[in-house]
């Protein structure tokens, strides 16, 4: 059935809904008012292979598209995506590639290779079949069917997605319209001079039927419109795929009703669930070399038989997964992503499966693709993107929304060095920063990661959500080590210019010194023995005081973080910082105080300095260098007490944290990577982490 243009362009074309893709496990799209929080690795909806050996990445927040060159290397932002929330990549038999979103449809084609809209509305999914005759146009063309909120599955030729027909609709609308309001001022007028000739019956037949005779003219004129509706014989489940094979031959995928089948185009669809496990049906595909599968909710991955009509469990090893997308190779490789259980591959056509656990996350893996030069790739919701070069034998992170943000920075006296990438974990160099390995790690590699080194060597690793781990095999094994700690985890882990290692736990409910047995003890404070206090972050000065801030309170040392003493604020901390004459700055709500070395007295100060220190990390030879307040690194001269600034560094960037190799060399970890300056600031150079 046709659907005409005032219907189906005023509600598919015309009417802006949100569409939430149904998503596994219980996760939706973020609204345009509901943004995603920032995850520590860029959470991945969706990979897709595209045909000139580019890897294109989909993440939930607006404009999220990200796109490789060829082979996966050096990832970028898609040119001039637009700022929505993209809910599906889809590429075309005649490699276009489109993406569906809240405000309409785009395509990425043509010589001025700029998105172009070639449909109005909100498009959840778009789904193409093989080139051939449509049955629903009589030409030559790909089938395309859109999934509409609220509206179900459309179908029409994919000849007809352009820039032209949209504009061409946008314009016969308006036609229309002007076309209308003109029809209702000469029915008007027609009526007001046929009142004053006939009786006010004649008057009114005679304007009702001008009216009706203009109006069908006016619809004539607006019928063509080539797409129709196939949700007859759909239930009102949720369609969450679609598959269409040659022949008229279609699969429709519902999230609770299990698969319908149609062999008239989508004229009609019949039930086509034997054998499976589950009615809720994530995906569809099909192989290069023609089978079938239908990933489901909780039931696994299935098989279809054209000959039984019937699906069959792919492997034993899928019972009870959730099965949510499939990626096919040409040398017989099958990807299976799966919710809860990570990847599943295959390499001999799927007729045998295992599931892949050596250096991946093991996790939620969401999405997968094979390029095109055999490359394996997974994306997983929270742990980021992993490539395999060699069929799956090992596997390696890929950042692509950013290059890394490197959380931590700790280099051991003899020279193993340490670094905490936020979405990609921990790694380490044993050649002073040239090359970089990961290790595994057993917590999550997050940007709350925190590290510290002792003298001789042994290694913390510290998670405001996992506790506290230790390694004395330079990170290859951990034990946790928590024992007298209070929280889930901790905020901070430093070694004490005395060599005393200090934790401040997750609660904030002091600050904690490790025993040589591993156990951990609340530090008292001077004359306040008991009493309660709260820490958040804790930094050493060059002359060796300590200065650790708390919710109501400040806390120093000045014996190297042996004994501490407090101060009382009456307002909530804000932020902590030292000038190169070591005065300390406390901003608290709504004032700043300042306490100069040598007094015990806090001042009220006007703020901050912006040249103002947050840390420093010692050079050796009375020399230090020290992250500014704001942006950029000092390089200082002096013994502690009188210190003046050598050299600055990095004035453009935002340190996050800082360390020095034993060689000299300084390394900072910023947002978006590390840098090396290996002559005391007068030159940077990026350090690569991650190898292409």
């Amino acid at each position: 059935m046709l659907i005409s243009r005032n219907t189906i362009l005023e509600t598919f074309l015309v009417l802006v809904l949100v569409v939430a893709a149904v998503m596994p496990v219980g996760r939706c799209m973020a609204s345009e008012s509901d943004p995603e929080p920032a995850a520590d690795a860029p959470r991945i909806m969706q990979i897709l292979a595209l045909p000139d050996g580019r890897i294109a990445a989909l993440s939930p927040e607006k404009g999220g598209l990200y796109v490789s060159e060829p082979g996966g290397r050096k990832w970028r932002k898609w040119p001039d995506v637009p700022e929505v929330f993209i809910h599906h990549l889809a590429l075309s038999p005649d490699r276009v590639l489109y993406l569906t979103t809240p405000g309409g449809l785009l395509r990425w084609e043509g010589v001025d290779r700029t998105w172009e809209q070639v449909a109005e509305g909100s498009v959840s999914r778009i789904f193409f079949g093989p080139p051939g005759t449509d049955s629903l146009s009589d030409s030559v063309s790909a089938t395309a069917l859109f999934k509409l909120w609220g509206q179900g599955i459309f179908g029409g030729p994919a000849q007809a997605l352009s820039a032209t027909r949209i504009q061409a609709e946008r314009a016969a609308r308006e036609k229309t319209g002007a076309d209308r309001a003109a029809l209702q001022q000469k029915v008007d007028e027609l009526g007001r001079e046929m009142r004053a000739l006939a009786s006010p019956d004649e008057s009114r037949e005679l304007s009702s039927e001008e009216a009706r005779e203009q109006l069908e003219a006016l619809g004539r004129e607006s019928e063509g419109n080539p797409w129709v509706s196939l949700s007859q014989g759909l239930p009102d489940d949720p369609v969450q795929s679609a598959l269409l094979r040659a022949g008229d031959d279609w699969f429709a995928a519902t999230f609770g009703r299990g698969v319908f089948r149609s062999r008239s185009a989508g004229a009609s669809w019949e039930p086509a669930s034997q054998g499976l496990a589950s009615p809720w049906v994530l995906t569809l595909a099909v192989s290069p070399w023609g089978e079938l599968y239908a990933g489901t909710y909780g039931g696994g991955l299935y098989r279809w038989n054209d000959e039984t009509a019937l699906w069959s469990m792919a492997d034993p090893l899928f019972a009870g997964t959730d099965v949510q997308e499939l990626a096919f190779g040409q040398g017989g490789e099958v990807l299976a992503a799966s919710a809860g259980r990570g990847l599943f591959l295959s390499l001999d056509h799927g007729r045998s499966w295992h599931r892949v656990d050596a250096d991946l996350p093991g996790a939620d893996a969401q999405s997968v693709a094979v390029g095109t030069d055999g490359s394996l790739w997974v994306g997983f919701w929270d742990q980021g993107l992993f490539v395999s070069n060699d069929r799956g034998a090992s596997w390696r992170p890929r950042p692509f929304a950013y290059v890394v943000h490197v959380a931590d920075l700790a280099f051991s006296r003899d020279g193993v060095g340490y670094a905490v990438l936020a979405g990609l974990g921990l790694f380490r160099t044993l050649d002073g920063g040239r090359q970089w390995t990961p290790l595994r790690i057993p917590v999550r590699p997050a940007r709350d990661l925190r590290l510290a080194v002792t003298a001789d060597g042994r290694l913390f690793l510290g998670s405001l959500r996992e506790g506290l781990w230790t390694s004395g095999s330079r990170g290859e094994t951990w034990d946790r080590n928590v024992d007298g700690l209070t929280g889930e985890g901790v905020r901070a882990v430093v070694v004490s210019p005395a060599g005393a290692v200090l934790a401040i736990p997750s609660d904030a409910s002091g600050l904690y010194e490790r025993s040589e047995s591993g156990q951990w003890r609340l530090l008292p404070l001077i004359d306040e023995d008991g009493l309660p206090y709260s820490v958040w972050e804790i930094i050493f000065l060059p002359d060796g005081r300590g200065v650790a801030a708390g919710y109501m309170e400040m806390l120093l040392s000045e014996d190297g973080g042996k004994t501490w003493q407090r101060k009382h604020f009456g307002q909530p901390f804000r932020a902590l910082a030292v000038d190169v004459s070591g005065t300390i700055y406390s901003q608290r709500m709504m004032n700043t105080f300042a306490l100069r070395r040598g007094t015990d007295k806090w001042e009220e100060a006007p703020d901050i300095p912006r040249d103002a220190y947050r840390f420093f990390r010692a050079l050796g030879q009375g020399r230090w260098v020290a992250a500014r307040q704001e942006i950029g690194v000092d390089f200082l001269l002096g013994e502690g007490v009188s210190l003046a600034v050598a050299d600055r560094g990095l004035m453009n960037r935002h340190v996050l944290s800082l360390d020095v190799a034993p060689d000299g060399a300084v390394f900072a970890g910023l947002q978006d990577g590390m840098m090396v300056t290996r002559d005391r600031g007068k030159s940077w150079q990026p350090v690569v982490v991650v190898q292409e």
